[in-house]
């Protein structure tokens, strides 16, 4: 059986897919002409997403109402309950057998992009509705870029 390998690959604007590092061109160039191989496409994490995600949460966390203070008392409970809010969490059953949400992961390796774009357009919802209820998205994304902004 032949091992899986990660390639990265690049859209030209002719629609043809081509090798987008070095390593990817040359395992391309192993594969004989004719040949059909198999391949799953998945596109990487953006990481100026992950870093929009993480400055929404500190803007929300910033501007927390008093009434939430409690019940959310840290970002990273902010962040447990966004994941609850939104679906993104496993039952667990507990020794005692008791069933406990258990927040899933949002790293890379956990999401995709297009997952974690619907992660964050479901926390937008969450954050809107429960949170700060009347702000709009146009509001909460000028705040996130100052925020952004504050860091270059």
């Amino acid at each position: 059986m032949v091992k899986p390998m990660d390639l990265m690959l690049t859209k030209s604007a002719l629609g043809e897919l081509r090798a987008a590092d070095e390593a990817t061109a040359h395992a391309l160039q192993k594969i004989g002409a004719g040949e059909i191989v198999r391949a799953k496409i998945s596109r990487p994490r953006n990481i100026k997403m992950h870093r929009l995600f993480f400055a929404l949460l500190q803007v929300v966390w910033q501007n927390l109402p008093e009434s939430m203070a409690e019940k959310i008392p840290t970002i990273d409970r902010l962040l447990w309950e966004i994941k609850l809010q939104t679906g993104r969490f496993d039952l667990h059953e507990t020794l005692g057998g008791k069933m406990v949400p258990v927040p899933a992961s949002i790293s890379f390796a956990a999401m995709e992009q297009a997952e974690f774009d619907e992660f964050f357009a479901d926390a937008m919802r969450v954050i809107r509705k429960f949170i700060m209820p009347g702000i709009t998205d146009a509001e909460l994304r000028r705040a996130v870029d100052e925020e952004i902004g504050k860091y270059g």
